[in-house]
C-alpha cells in the first residue's frame, strides 16, 4: 500500500524540496544570534518566534488533507541524489553543543543586562528542548552505536541522560499502561504528572539498567549502569563549567536543561493523554496500535519537530527514520499542533475543557 501523498506533498517530494525544508530548525540558532546582537528584549526572539509564529503558520499553512498510509517495505525517502533527510539530524549535535557553550559564555559577560541574559539562555534552552530533545529522540533509537551516542550528548547537555534508557526501554513497552510515567491519565493535569513522570522516569531508568547489569553479571548500580555512568558524566560537567566559566555559567546550564525538560515532558504529557490499552490478564495489555498515541497533521511544525507528530506510526515502527513516518488512518488526532497544545497544557481548566470530551469519545465513557 502506497503512501498517499497531497499536491504540496507531491509538489515537494518531485521537486526534492521536502528534506531541505527540515533544515529550518537551524534558523532558530540564526533568530538568536539576531536577537543577541540586537539586544534587549530581541533576546527573546526564539521563543516568540516558536510559540508565536510557528503557532500563526501552523494554522494558516493548509494541513495533510489526507491521513497516509505507511510506505511499503523496503521504500525510503531519500532526498534526492544526496541524501539529505538523515544530515539535519546529524549536523545538530555539533550546533547545539557549541551554542549551549556560547550561551554560557554570554551569560558569564558582565556587560550584557539581566534581562538580555535571560532572553538569550531562554532562548536556547528553547531551541534544546524542541529541537535538541527531538533529534536526541530520533538518534537514540537508530540501530548505529555512533548515532545513539549522538543522541546521549544531546541529552548529557540538558542534564537529562536518563531519557535515553527510560524512553526506549521503558516508555515504548509500558505506554498506555499504568506502569508507564510518560502516559498522562485521564483528567489528571501537566503539573500533577510532571513531577510522576520525571521521578517515575528516573526510577523507572535505574531499573531498566540495574536487571540488565545483574542479567550480566556486573554490579546494579557501578559504572557499567548507564543512568549512573550518566548521572556522573553530569555532575562532571557542572563542576567543569563551574571552574571555567562561573556560577552565573552553571546557572545558566542549569535553566537551559530546565527550560528544555519542561518542554519535553509537556510533549510526554499530551502525546498520550487519556489513552490506554485495555488489559487483557493479569500481566499482560493489549498490544500497541495507532489508537494508543495522538497525531497531529501540521505541517510547519513537522519541519521543526522531524515528524515527531506521526506518533502513532513511530509507536509501531520504533527504529524507523523520521523521513519514512507516516499519518495513520485512525489515529486519534490532536485539535491543534504542538505549540497551541503545550501552551493549553499549561492552564488546566481549559485543556480539561478542550481534550477531556475527545479522550471520553475514544474511549466511549460518559461525557
Amino acid at each position: 500500500m502506497k503512501t498517499e501523498l497531497d499536491p504540496i506533498d507531491n509538489f515537494l517530494q518531485k521537486h526534492q524540496l521536502e528534506a531541505v525544508l527540515y533544515f529550518l530548525p537551524f534558523s532558530l540558532v540564526a533568530i538568536t544570534v539576531f536577537g543577541w546582537w540586537m539586544g534587549g528584549y530581541w533576546t527573546f526572539s526564539t521563543p516568540i518566534f516558536v510559540y508565536l509564529v510557528i503557532n500563526i503558520m501552523d494554522h494558516v499553512v493548509p494541513k495533510l488533507s489526507r491521513i497516509s498510509s505507511p510506505l511499503e517495505k523496503g521504500q525510503a525517502k531519500t532526498g534526492g541524489a544526496v541524501n539529505l533527510y538523515p544530515l539535519a539530524i546529524w549536523l545538530w549535535p555539533l550546533a547545539q553543543v557549541a551554542f549551549i557553550l556560547w550561551c554560557l559564555w554570554v551569560s558569564s559577560d558582565a556587560s550584557l543586562s539581566i534581562i538580555e541574559i535571560l532572553g538569550v539562555v531562554l532562548s536556547v534552552g528553547v531551541m534544546a528542548g524542541a529541537v535538541g530533545i527531538t533529534f536526541a529522540h530520533e538518534l537514540i533509537h537508530r540501530k548505529k552505536r555512533w548515532e545513539r551516542i549522538a543522541g546521549e550528548i544531546l541529552l548529557l547537555s540538558v542534564t537529562y541522560h536518563h531519557w535515553s534508557v527510560e524512553h526506549v526501554q521503558g516508555h515504548h513497552r509500558n505506554v498506555g499502561t499504568p506502569k508507564d510515567p510518560a502516559t498522562a491519565r485521564l483528567g489528571e493535569s501537566f503539573f500533577a504528572f510532571l513531577p510522576r513522570s520525571i521521578f517515575g522516569g528516573i526510577r523507572s531508568a535505574f531499573t531498566i539498567e540495574a536487571a540488565k547489569a545483574q542479567r550480566r553479571k556486573h554490579l546494579p548500580y557501578g559504572p557499567r549502569n548507564r543512568v549512573v555512568s550518566g548521572l556522573i558524566l553530569q555532575l562532571l560537567l557542572y563542576i567543569l563549567v563551574l571552574s571555567t566559566l562561573g556560577w552565573k555559567a552553571a546557572v545558566a546550564l542549569l535553566f537551559i536543561s530546565f527550560i528544555a525538560i519542561l518542554q519535553l515532558e509537556a510533549v510526554n504529557y499530551f502525546e498520550h493523554y487519556g489513552l490506554s490499552r485495555r488489559q487483557v490478564s493479569p500481566d499482560r495489555f493489549e498490544r500497541v496500535s495507532e489508537l494508543h498515541s495522538w497525531d497531529d497533521c501540521s505541517r510547519v511544525s513537522a519541519y521543526f519537530l522531524a515528524n515527531l507528530q506521526r506518533h502513532s506510526d513511530h509507536h509501531l515502527r520504533p527504529g524507523e527514520r523520521y523521513n519514512n513516518l507516516s499519518l495513520l488512518e485512525g489515529a486519534p488526532q490532536l485539535p491543534a499542533g504542538y505549540a497551541t497544545m503545550l501552551l493549553l497544557a499549561l492552564i488546566p481548566p481549559l485543556w480539561f475543557y478542550v481534550m477531556d470530551p475527545r479522550v471520553k469519545e475514544l474511549n466511549q465513557l460518559p461525557s
